[in-house]
């Protein structure tokens, strides 16, 4: 289906899985309301590391964190999706073309296996919005982010960092026990450092 502006809007089991926006230069200079918060959301973490060089994106999706990546400047980009069908939508429907850019290096790989054995280092890591939950039943204690969202996860997305990178997760915050879940797992791979929280006005980013 589309969304409002008329962009692709994926559904699985009949609910709100993700959609693709138009961020570009001409469109972006338009936004305003709902769409412009949704824009500097995508670009939290280019207001952190404002030049980022090589960035790494995990759960790539349709390409809105590869987009943003790109129109933030970064030469070089590991988008990481684990669904090939998504990342197969985004490159044909996605209106800027994120997917066709020869500094997009697209792998199909799950994002934990993706950080235990990447080689290259990154001025960027960022997490989208990874967590699956809506796709479960409402009794199932099974979420993705038990699987990525981890003090062992961020340490491994630590170890991949340039000098000065940036690990940013972004996640809507449903509760404030949710919220200092993830504050607390930051600040315990980050050896005690607090993490920068910002907000975007659709939900939280924990850098």
């Amino acid at each position: 289906s589309t969304n409002k502006w008329g962009w692709l809007r994926l559904e699985a089991a009949g609910h709100y899985h993700q959609e693709v926006y138009d961020f570009s230069l001409e469109t972006g200079s338009r936004a305003n309301g709902l769409l412009s918060a949704t824009k500097v959301f995508y670009e939290i973490p280019y207001t952190v590391n404002k030049n980022p060089c090589r960035v790494a994106v995990l759960g790539a999706g349709s390409g809105n964190d590869v987009a943003a990546a790109l129109r933030s400047g970064a030469k070089r980009v590991d988008a990481v999706e684990i669904d090939p069908v998504i990342v197969n939508l985004g490159r044909a429907h996605h209106p800027e073309r994120p997917y066709q850019s020869r500094r997009v290096h697209s792998i199909i790989n799950d994002a934990r296996i993706f950080l235990r054995t990447a080689q290259d280092k990154y001025d960027v890591v960022t997490y989208g919005l990874l967590d699956s939950h809506i796709l479960l039943g409402g009794a199932s204690n099974v979420r993705l982010d038990s699987f990525v969202y981890t003090i062992e996860g961020f340490r491994e997305a630590r170890s991949l960092l340039n000098e000065g990178g940036v690990v940013a997760v972004s996640f809507w915050v449903a509760n404030p026990i949710l919220g200092g879940k993830l504050f607390r797992m930051m600040q315990a791979a980050f050896d005690g450092r607090e993490p920068l929280c910002l907000g975007s006005g659709l939900g939280k980013i924990v850098t």
